[in-house]
C-alpha cells in the first residue's frame, strides 16, 4: 500500500511539474534569442530547436482545448518587442502554444505573454502569463505590434487575417496588463473585409470592401492608465436589404 501511495505522489509531482513549468532566475545576455529567451521563461529542460514541449493541466486543457491530457504541446517564440520605461530597458516576448496537429484554418494557437527587465545587465522576469487567449489561424499567431495604451502601459496590437469562400477578413485584439495579469481587453471581429476573390462582371457580383483605422487618443485625459481608443471602419458593405452601401462609423473604446 506505501509503495502505491509513493507511486501515485511522485506521478503527481511529475504531472505537475510539466502543466507549470520553472523558470530560470536572470538571463546574462546582450542578445535575446529565441532559445535563450526560452530558457529564462521555462527552464532549460524540454528545449529543442527554440521549441518547449511540456503539458497543459487539466483545467487549462478544458478551458483552451488543444490538445490530449498526459501528451505534449509546444511552445514557439513569436516576436520579442523591446522598449524602454523609466529608463529601464524591457521587452514583452510573446509565445504561441499548440499541439502538433494545429493546421487547420480555424486552429488558433494559446497566445502567451511575458514581460522582461534587464538589470545589472541580466535580463530577470517580471511576468509571465502563458496561456492569456487563443489568436490567430492555421495554428499560428500574427506578429503583433507593439502599442503605448496608456502613460505607463504598452501593450500588443494583433490583426488576425481570415480567408475562405472568395472573402478575406480581419480580427483585431490588443493585450495589455490590468492589474497583475495581461489580458484581451479589446476585440474588433469585424476589422476589415472584402470580397475580391467571388466578385467581377464576369460572375455579376458587385465587388466591396471595407478597412478600419486606429486612432489612440494620446492627449485625452483618462482616470485609469488607458487611453481611449477610437476605431473608424469605412467602405462599401452590404445593408440589411442585402444592397451595397458606402459607411462609415466610428467604435469608441
Amino acid at each position: 500500500m506505501k509503495k502505491i501511495f509513493f507511486y501515485l505522489k511522485v506521478s503527481l509531482i511529475v504531472s505537475i511539474l510539466n502543466a507549470y513549468p520553472t523558470q530560470a532566475k536572470a538571463l546574462d545576455a546582450k542578445i535575446l534569442t529565441k532559445n535563450n529567451t526560452l530558457e529564462i521563461i521555462f527552464g532549460k529542460n524540454n528545449i529543442k530547436k527554440s521549441i518547449f514541449a511540456h503539458q497543459l493541466s487539466q483545467a487549462d486543457n478544458r478551458k483552451f482545448d488543444i490538445g490530449d491530457v498526459g501528451k505534449d504541446i509546444f511552445t514557439d517564440i513569436v516576436a520579442i518587442k523591446e522598449f524602454k520605461q523609466n529608463g529601464v530597458k524591457q521587452c514583452l516576448v510573446i509565445t504561441e502554444t499548440k499541439n502538433d496537429l494545429f493546421s487547420c484554418h480555424v486552429c488558433a494557437p494559446i497566445v502567451g505573454i511575458a514581460l522582461l527587465a534587464k538589470h545589472n545587465n541580466k535580463w530577470i522576469i517580471k511576468d509571465n502569463h502563458q496561456y492569456v487567449g487563443k489568436i490567430g489561424t492555421f495554428g499560428n499567431a500574427p506578429n503583433p505590434k507593439l502599442i503605448k495604451v496608456g502613460r505607463d502601459n504598452y501593450g500588443l496590437f494583433f490583426e488576425s487575417f481570415y480567408t475562405g469562400m472568395g472573402m478575406a477578413s480581419s480580427q483585431v485584439y490588443i493585450i495589455a496588463k490590468t492589474n497583475k495579469d495581461y489580458k484581451i481587453v479589446l476585440t474588433d471581429f469585424d476589422f476589415s473585409q472584402d470580397n475580391k476573390g467571388s466578385c467581377g462582371e464576369d460572375i455579376k457580383v458587385e465587388c466591396y470592401k471595407y478597412l478600419s483605422k486606429v486612432d489612440y487618443l494620446k492627449n485625452a485625459k483618462s482616470v485609469t492608465n488607458f487611453l481611449p481608443i477610437n476605431i473608424t471602419t469605412s467602405g462599401k458593405r452590404y445593408n440589411k436589404k442585402d444592397l451595397l452601401e458606402k459607411f462609415s462609423l466610428t467604435k469608441k473604446y
